[in-house]
């Protein structure tokens, strides 16, 4: 499963240039800073055997979404393919709604084709759902309650159930069929499959 790794200085650059852009940033309704967030995604892909592009996009891939920095300077700094997979891990419209931003996030799971993404996906909502395992272990149904859904616990259900289901489909039989079982593991422990 793995292999060994060497830290390539564009992947250290990428960890310096992300907790940068994060910031002081914390994770919703913690003081866990940010940045643990993306290094974790990228551990999970690396794991996997993840090349180095991914790894990097892994560390990136909410800077676009949640900070001031631009895909632009990302493509300028780490290529094409790194601007690439952050933009398509990063939610469209910040400004819709709850449902329609999950909904989109869903499809676009759906119709994608490219396991690298779906992996880089995959990893993200792993990464989540054991914080918010962790989270529902101390505060139990009080916890829904920092997320902006209409309907709290059923809405976070339905997304990563459907998530969930899409990443089994499409990465079993791939180097990324453990990162699926592990999301599914974590979604069985928090909402009883």
């Amino acid at each position: 499963m793995s292999k060994t790794w060497e830290i390539e200085e564009l992947v250290a650059d990428a960890c310096q240039f992300a907790a940068q852009q994060h910031g002081t940033q914390a994770r919703k309704g913690t003081a866990i800073p940010y940045i643990v967030h993306p290094l974790n995604v990228a551990k999970y892909l690396i794991r996997y055997g993840a090349e180095t592009n991914l790894a990097i996009a892994g560390v990136l891939h909410d800077v676009v979404e949640d900070t001031p920095a631009t895909l632009e300077q990302v493509r300028e700094r780490y290529g094409d393919r790194v601007a690439e997979l952050v933009e398509h891990a990063s939610e469209p419209d910040k400004n819709a709604d709850w449902r329609t931003r999950k909904e989109h996030t869903v499809n676009a799971a759906r119709v994608c084709q490219d396991v690298e993404m779906l992996a880089l996906k995959c990893a993200d909502k792993l990464d989540n759902l054991k914080d918010i395992r962790f989270d529902y272990g101390h505060e139990g149904d009080a916890l829904w309650d920092r997320f902006n859904t209409p309907l709290g616990r059923s809405d976070q259900q339905w997304y990563y159930s459907a998530l969930c289901e899409v990443f089994t489909a499409k990465l079993t039989g791939t180097q990324w069929q453990g990162l699926a079982d592990e999301l599914t593991c974590e979604l069985n422990a928090i909402f009883g499959h």
